[in-house]
């Protein structure tokens, strides 16, 4: 029910205890304890979000008693904005005021003065002319008077200069606080709701009273942290990252951050004809056959052992399709002031392997890469990753969803002493006649070199285009290729590299795309 006036009753006070946090929303409950006697009784809590939605509101009751009815009613009052702000902006514009009327007097003091000083120079040029035009000579007498009065000529300049710049600053400041004071008397209108609920009470005794309904404004996303304790163990910490600007604040509240998603309706699809047609090729189809370069994601089990694996952003939270209750592990207080607020729901440490890793077509540089497994017995939720290395942030990057016991991996970053370079390019086409088929020469370079003092060893890889017709074929050149790689059949070569203090290596990749004339390659 739905009222535009708060029902007639008992005022109890029922804060907010426990907080259900979903994609985008928030499930309140509220609890009090009263002592009533038999009959019918109207409790009633006031000054409640007016963001109450009205058809989530339910309620309960324990002990002899029956929750007869429930209602939600909103009022609203319009007030200044802030009353006090109000007065001390008047007693600021006051005292500005004052200031500006003196020094507009003083101002006016200093152009007198000024404009004295200017006629008595005026006067004394004009006496000079005269007594010399009548041959008198005084040049001392008149050289101190003229020194005298162009230093006070300079000095009520300044003078003036500096008071038309204080009335310039006192002018900007009293426009500044008017345009505040303006807006501090504006009125603004006050919204809130009030919960009540009638209860009929057969015996008295102390019963305890729930309201729970659903509010916008609300949300959270997963986080984590990631320290490498040693260079075997990391200590992993998830949180949920909070936001809440309900208007209500939820002080030592039991928290709960759900994965659940009430508004997404379950439909079956509608199956519907999908008609296919055929046609003859033209002759142009028939003459050649069009090919393109591509980059294709491979899928695993274990995307996260991937190093090109990545997350997308999503607009919710990646559950993998079961839907997850974190509580956090003590009460906690969000403030309705739409920030976000980190709360800590679990934490767990698992041995890992480092190694170093370089994808020189990707990036030219050595990455520090761990690879562990989850040892929590919670999933990994898709999202940021916070990573703390030496006890200082080292940076950030992004996991995907990852089931307890599964391996995954983190990037920490690339080491300043490993520099790599990478140069690539493609040889003239050889085209055969008696064949009819044109053979294409590609090849890599990778240039490492370790500027530090300790030897280095990591993993390079490189990778050849995987041909999916049969009228294109992928050779690998082993001759001019370095050899010790390891060759996968996605078409990732991997070298092993292991360099000394100021060594340097260079590997080489090349490879030859073998195609039939009528192939075009885009």
């Amino acid at each position: 029910m739905n009222g535009n006036a708060t029902r007639q009753g008992h005022v109890v006070e029922a804060p907010v205890r426990c907080v259900t946090v979903l994609e985008d929303r928030a499930q309140i409950q509220r609890r009090a304890r009263v002592r009533l006697t038999p009959g019918r009784h109207v409790l009633v809590v006031d000054r409640v979000t007016p963001l109450v939605v009205d058809r989530t509101l339910r309620g309960g009751v324990s002990g002899e008693a029956r929750l007869v009815d429930l209602e939600v009613s909103r009022s609203s009052t319009v007030a200044a904005t802030r009353p006090w702000l109000q007065q001390q902006l008047e007693e600021q514009l006051e005292r500005l005021r004052q200031e500006r009327v003196a020094t507009r007097h003083a101002l006016e003091q200093a152009r007198a003065e000024r404009q004295r000083l200017q006629q008595v120079w005026d006067f004394l040029i004009q006496h000079v002319a005269e007594q010399a035009g009548r041959g008198v000579d005084r040049r001392a007498d008149w050289r101190r008077d003229m020194e005298q009065l162009e230093q006070r000529l300079s000095t009520s300049t300044e003078t003036l200069e500096e008071l038309q710049v204080v009335e310039e600053e006192l002018e900007q400041r009293l426009d500044r606080v008017e345009q505040r004071h303006w807006a501090a008397m504006q009125p603004t209108a006050h919204y809130w709701a009030s919960l009540s609920a009638v209860v009929e009470v057969t015996s008295p005794g102390e019963l305890e009273l729930t309201w729970e309904y659903l509010v916008p404004c609300a949300l959270w996303r997963p986080a984590h942290q990631a320290e490498l304790v040693e260079s075997d163990r990391v200590r992993w910490t998830l949180l949920g990252t909070v936001w809440q600007n309900t208007g209500e604040a939820w002080d030592e509240v039991e928290l709960r951050l759900s994965t659940e998603r009430p508004t997404l309706g379950a439909e079956l699809p509608l199956l519907e004809e999908d008609q296919l047609h055929i046609r003859p090729k033209t002759d142009e189809e028939k003459r050649i056959v069009e090919v393109s370069s591509r980059d294709e994601a491979i899928e695993q089990i274990s995307p996260g052992l991937d190093a090109e694996a990545r997350v997308g952003v999503v607009p919710g939270v990646d559950d993998g399709g079961e839907a997850r209750v974190f509580t956090a592990g003590q009460r906690v207080t969000i403030p309705p002031d739409g920030r976000a607020h980190l709360v800590t729901l679990d934490t767990f440490e698992c041995e890992t392997r480092l190694d170093l890793v370089c994808y020189p077509e990707l990036a030219e540089a050595a990455m520090l890469r761990s690879q562990q497994r989850n040892a929590g017995q919670r999933p990994l939720l898709a999202g940021p990753v916070h990573l703390v290395r030496r006890g200082g942030f080292a940076g950030r990057t992004q996991v995907p969803f990852v089931a307890p016991g599964e391996p995954f991996a983190l990037g920490w970053g690339s080491l300043d002493d490993l520099q790599v370079a990478r140069r690539s390019g493609q040889r003239e086409a050889e085209e055969k006649a008696l064949s009819r088929r044109v053979r294409h020469r590609i090849w890599s370079r990778v240039y490492l070199s370790n500027t530090g003092d300790e030897a280095r060893t990591l993993q390079v890889t490189e990778r050849i285009p995987v041909s999916e017709v049969e009228q294109v074929e992928v050779r690998l050149l082993t001759k001019e290729t370095t050899g010790g790689y390891r060759e996968a059949k996605d078409g990732h070569l991997t070298w092993e590299v292991e360099l000394p203090p100021g060594g340097n290596r260079e590997l080489e990749l090349a490879y030859e795309v073998d195609a039939h004339r009528k192939v075009v390659w885009r």
